[in-house]
């Protein structure tokens, strides 16, 4: 899965958007070495998809102090956010083909 513009909404309505903005290296960092750690596992001439960069981060995201404490002042039970989340950062580091009205 990918993000789309249902879970780009929800996540900007629930202030996700504030959250990358005010750690944007924290998550610039982990997107990096979680891609890093999967071209270690296929080798440099195969390329990697989004989708195995999102499921390594998200479990960084989830154990992350910064996003934790988000879900609580929101009070945030679900547990697709760091998914959600993951998928959001992902994209802003590496974005994805958008496709426009000609």
């Amino acid at each position: 899965m990918t993000l789309d513009t249902y879970k780009l909404h929800k996540l900007q309505g629930k202030g996700f958007d504030q959250l990358y903005l005010d750690h944007t290296a924290k998550w610039t960092k982990m997107v990096q070495k979680a891609a890093e750690s999967i071209w270690a596992c296929v080798g440099d001439i195969e390329s990697i998809k989004a989708g195995d960069v999102i499921a390594a981060v998200s479990h960084g995201i989830k154990i992350s102090a910064e996003f934790e404490n988000h879900l609580g002042i929101n009070k945030l039970k679900e547990q697709y956010w760091a998914y959600w989340f993951a998928e959001y950062v992902v994209e802003k580091i590496y974005p994805h083909a958008e496709i426009k009205k000609a």
